[in-house]
């Protein structure tokens, strides 16, 4: 399975990505430090349980990843799982205040 998701060519969006596909989302930190995805919302869909998976749909759609880390200030790295391997989307430094990280996607 190849990864959906590429980082948009002309900056309007975050990424692009073909409508109808299929992205599934994992979140990773360093070791040592739990880090968890604990809801996402895409197109105004939300899911609280993984798989954390969404089909891209036309347009431009907003994606909300809310985070959860054993320790403040650490590095997480928003990944798409591609079957095998993995693509980074997003390094954020974790802030417990500020939770939630929003994306835009546009389908084509």
């Amino acid at each position: 399975m190849a990864c959906n998701l590429e980082l948009s060519p002309t900056g309007d969006v975050d990424f692009v990505g073909p409508s109808g596909e299929s992205v599934t989302l994992t979140l990773t930190g360093p070791d040592g430090v739990a880090a968890e995805i604990v809801h996402m919302r895409y197109a105004g869909n939300g899911a609280s349980d993984p798989p954390f998976t969404f089909a891209i749909k036309d347009g431009t759609n907003l994606l909300v990843v809310v985070a959860e880390a054993s320790q403040a200030g650490v590095s997480l790295q928003l990944q798409e799982d591609c079957g095998g391997s993995n693509q980074v989307l997003s390094t954020f430094q974790f802030d417990p205040q500020n939770p939630a990280r929003g994306y835009f996607i546009k389908g084509t």
